[in-house]
C-alpha cells in the first residue's frame, strides 16, 4: 500500500467514525471502488471535465451510498488519484476490523483444506500467539493455495508471521547438521 492510500483511508475512516457513519462506508467503499474501476477510462480521461464526472458519479452513485462515500470518490477523482481508490477500500476495512475487534490471518497452504484442518491450524496460531484463543470468534482467516508451499502452512497476520511450513522445517535441519 502506499502512503497516499494509507493517508485516505486514514482520513476517511476518522470522518466515517466522527459522522457515525463507519459500517456504512465500510460496506460501501470495496463495491463503489470496483465500480469506479470499471469505469477507469471515462474518469481518468482529461478530456472529459471535472464537472462532468462528477455529474456522472453523483447520478450512477446518489441514493446507491452515504454522502460520505459520495463525496470522498469525488474527492479523489478530483484529484485524479483514482488509482489509489481500491488499496484505500483495503485498508479501510483492514482500520474498520481493527474497530471492531476482528484479526486478519492470511494463512498459505499448498492445497484446499477440510474445515476441520482450519481449525486445528487456529488453536496453532492461538498457541503461538498469532490470535487469541478467547478472541477465535473474531479471527477471519483467508486461506490462499500457495504451490511454493510444499507442506504444511505459512501464516500472516496483524504484523507476526508463523512459517510451520516443510520447507522451513527441512531447512531448519539442515542448518543443524542433519539428515533426512
Amino acid at each position: 500500500m502506499t502512503p497516499i492510500a494509507a493517508y485516505y483511508a486514514k482520513a476517511l475512516f476518522d470522518a466515517s467514525k466522527n459522522l457515525g457513519c463507519t459500517s456504512a462506508v465500510a460496506d460501501e467503499l470495496p463495491e463503489t471502488a470496483a465500480l469506479a474501476a470499471k469505469f477507469g477510462r471515462y474518469l481518468d480521461n482529461p478530456m472529459i471535465g471535472g464537472a462532468e464526472k462528477a455529474d456522472a458519479l453523483t447520478e450512477l452513485l446518489s441514493g446507491r451510498v452515504c454522502d460520505l462515500t459520495l463525496e470522498f470518490v469525488l474527492l479523489i477523482i478530483k484529484r485524479r488519484h483514482l488509482k489509489y481508490l481500491s488499496s484505500v477500500a483495503d485498508n479501510f476495512q483492514r482500520l474498520n476490523n481493527i474497530r471492531l475487534g476482528y484479526t486478519d490471518v492470511l494463512v498459505k497452504v499448498p492445497y484446499e483444506l477440510p474445515s476441520d484442518t482450519l481449525e486445528k491450524i487456529k488453536l496453532k496460531l492461538a498457541a503461538a500467539g498469532l490470535i487469541s484463543a478467547s478472541n477465535a470468534d473474531k479471527v477471519r482467516i483467508t486461506v490462499e493455495i500457495d504451490e511454493g508451499v510444499i507442506g504444511g502452512f505459512a501464516a500472516y497476520g496483524d504484523g507476526m508471521q508463523i512459517d510451520a511450513t516443510l520447507r522451513t522445517a527441512l531447512a531448519k535441519l539442515h542448518r543443524r547438521g542433519g539428515s533426512i
